[in-house]
């Protein structure tokens, strides 16, 4: 089994700054329950999480027919407190977690996944030393609402994240390549989401495992 993640998620704080869209008892018991796992996937206590008691008084409030945009002043320290946390958490990576988590067909996670796993394989690219068009980008569609893999290729190797839950633990495949637009060689190795938390580490297990130079420059033509 993968590790516990000990990443925290922006996600169940903003829903709970925005719940507008919850609507019926249903959605937001289903809403709180979320919010209870990514708090306990972060390591935190989901009892003292402010973006758990939000959602919480949001569903009382909905369940006894109030206003589901309504604001209510005595949520001004819950509502700061998850401000804050948004805020601490802007400049974390959030694929690893989010990847762990599960993303499912939401539009709002799948959009934070497409952008996340772009800006961490650019960054393994440009640790290994690839630039310009010595590297691309691929987006592999899997369904129209599901979320997409990914594949960092170049004429040396490819590297795809697949957010599929069906198989956890086995996120991330990478395999010897002999041109950038051609197939894979070799056998495939597959390993955790978790390798990506760390792109200086992994690089390196790229380059001893895929027989990659040390100090790989690959100029842009």
């Amino acid at each position: 089994m993968p590790p516990t993640s000990t990443y925290d998620l922006a996600f169940r704080f903003t829903r709970a700054l925005q719940p507008d869209a919850l609507r019926i008892v249903a959605t937001c018991a289903r809403a709180v329950n979320e919010a209870m796992d990514d708090a306990r996937l972060a390591g935190l206590d989901p009892e003292a999480d402010p973006a758990v008691l939000l959602l919480a008084r949001h569903m009382g409030r909905v369940a006894a027919g109030g206003d589901p945009e309504a604001r209510h002043g005595e949520d001004a320290g819950l509502r700061a407190a998850c401000t804050a946390r948004i805020e601490q958490l802007r400049s974390a990576d959030v694929l690893v977690p989010l990847v762990r988590r599960g993303i499912g067909f939401d539009p709002h996670l799948i959009r934070i996944y497409k952008d996340a796993a772009r800006s961490r394989l650019r960054i393994l690219a440009h640790e290994l030393g690839f630039s310009g068009d010595a590297y691309e980008l691929r987006g592999l569609a899997v369904g129209t609402a599901a979320p997409p893999r990914f594949e960092l290729a170049t004429a040396r190797f490819r590297l795809q994240i697949d957010p599929d839950r069906m198989i956890p633990g086995r996120e991330i495949t990478y395999m010897r390549a002999e041109q950038l637009r051609g197939g894979w060689t070799g056998s495939p190795t597959r390993t955790e989401i978790g390798v990506l938390a760390d792109i200086s580490r992994f690089a390196r297990t790229l380059r001893r495992e895929l027989h990659l130079p040390a100090s790989e420059q690959v100029a842009s033509s």
